[in-house]
């Protein structure tokens, strides 16, 4: 009698650890509309560079050598 007991106590504060965790979880959760706003706006950037610094790059070929001797 004894065992059967201690099943049904644990049983029954698992039923209510489950209950309340899932309370938690769903007031602490953010709520949609929310989350479906902030996925649909852009970020801005926070870039503290100024677009007349920046400087065009200038880049130049690279050949290889084994191209120039197996053509020649």
């Amino acid at each position: 009698m004894g065992l059967i007991r201690i099943i049904i106590w644990a049983l029954f504060f698992y039923i209510i650890y489950k209950l309340i965790r899932t309370l938690v979880l769903f007031f602490m959760s953010p709520k949609r509309n929310q989350t479906e706003d902030n996925v649909n706006q852009p970020k801005k950037k926070k870039s503290k560079v100024d677009k007349k610094d920046i400087i065009e790059a200038e880049f130049e070929e690279i050949k290889d050598k084994e191209k120039e001797n197996s053509q020649s």
